[in-house]
């Protein structure tokens, strides 16, 4: 079998659909099939490494798209500001001229995709090859249907980490229209693919009527990245880590460091991956000199030491949405203890952290409430052993399975 994953940034700087897609594609590699990654690379050519036995495509991107990421390395320089606005700017328009195909931005994506797709597909001598187009980014999804309407044979699978008609936040077009287009375009592309694999936190959308049609294609999992690996507790060395997004209305810092504000004289908090929220965590970096540390987007294995040697690990609900953040599963692998902030009462992570049972789950509207120091204090390491079999939906095998069809 031949897999080919379509995905947006991946190693070695991925966003959390890329070190999702790495925990499959491992996964597939594992099981002895010849795995492709096709994702974006830089503004020059299309080109190809490898990865952990992975084969990865990375193709060219758009200029705006390399403002947006000169952006995330120069983010306190004049330049990096205008470099930010610029690709900002450019990359709203795309999505104005895009509307009818909400949340498209780039052709030249999509086809690039589908070319490169086309060479793999052309050159590979296993006639059982396989399409997994992750949502984001759409222009993936695109890539993959137009995959399958020129390759019938090819089984082209719609891989959903994350939402068109059931997301939140700000946007170009208003949360209602949203949800509309959202489901006027998954209604779309769930008749066009083989089968259309789902988050379990989308679950009562996704069994809602508008997708009955499809509930023979449909399978739900959760995010791939919960391996335990459950370790012994080594000397502290204070620290408490976040990695990943931070968006100024769905995944805001501010409760957190508020939660944090009596133990930053003892710890330090450090905070990894890309965010819009820099203002708020140099306000009260100032508030603890030395105590609170933005990293910014860095090299993926950097984030992974970075967990591995923390005390504590920090987790941010997402608030107005049922979306869980895909990072709760790799950080209860773990078995370290968890601060975990959420804004709404359905937060997923909250029944998902009391089964784990080695988590602070904190309510953003009331965090002078919390026990911060008696957590602390109480800190136990869960081994492997007690982790093993928590969460099977979670392990890259579950979702690797459903590709290969060994369950529905």
């Amino acid at each position: 079998m031949t897999i080919i994953f379509l995905t947006n940034n991946y190693l070695p700087t991925p966003f959390a659909n890329g070190v999702c897609i790495h925990a499959l594609a491992k996964e597939s590699v594992k099981r002895g099939y010849e795995t492709h990654v096709v994702c974006y690379g830089d503004l020059k050519s299309t080109y190809t490494l490898s990865i952990d036995g992975v084969i990865v495509h990375k193709i060219r991107v758009p200029l705006y798209y390399g403002f947006l990421r000169f952006y995330e390395n120069h983010k306190r320089w004049l330049a990096g500001r205008l470099a930010y606005k610029t690709g900002r700017m450019c990359s709203l328009y795309h999505k104005f001229i895009h509307q009818n195909e909400y949340p498209l931005q780039d052709g030249g994506i999509t086809r690039r995709m589908v070319k490169e797709c086309g060479r793999v597909i052309g050159n590979s001598e296993d006639k059982d090859v396989r399409v997994v187009a992750s949502y984001t980014p759409v222009e993936g999804i695109k890539a993959g249907s137009i995959l399958k309407a020129k390759y019938p044979e090819v089984q082209c699978i719609y891989y959903s980490l994350d939402t068109l008609s059931n997301e939140a936040g700000v946007g170009v077009l208003s949360a209602e229209r949203r949800r509309v287009k959202g489901i006027e375009q998954e209604v779309r592309y769930f008749s066009i693919y083989d089968k259309v694999i789902l988050m379990n936190c989308h679950r009562k959308h996704y069994t809602s009527d508008s997708f009955k049609p499809f509930t023979d294609k449909i399978t739900f999992a959760d995010f791939p990245l919960f391996a335990p690996q459950g370790i012994e507790k080594t000397e502290s060395r204070k620290s408490i880590v976040y990695a990943g997004s931070l968006y100024r209305v769905v995944r805001n810092p501010r409760p957190a460091l508020e939660l944090l504000d009596p133990i930053l004289e003892n710890y330090t908090l450090h905070f990894y991956g890309h965010s819009d929220c820099d203002d708020i965590i140099e306000e009260y970096a100032k508030k603890h000199p030395g105590h609170i540390i933005n990293h910014g987007l860095v090299p993926h294995e950097q984030v992974i030491e970075a967990s591995r040697n923390a005390d504590i690990l920090l987790s941010i609900g997402n608030a107005k949405t049922q979306m869980a953040p895909s990072k709760i599963f790799e950080q209860m692998s773990t078995g370290k203890p968890i601060i975990h902030t959420f804004a709404e009462d359905s937060d997923i992570c909250v029944p998902l952290l009391r089964k784990y049972s080695n988590a602070l789950c904190v309510d953003v509207n009331n965090v002078a409430s919390a026990d911060i120091r008696g957590f602390v204090d109480g800190m136990i390491y869960l081994d492997e052993e007690a982790l093993n079999g928590m969460f099977k939906e979670a392990m890259p095998a579950y979702t690797v399975d459903i590709i290969e069809g060994k369950s529905k």
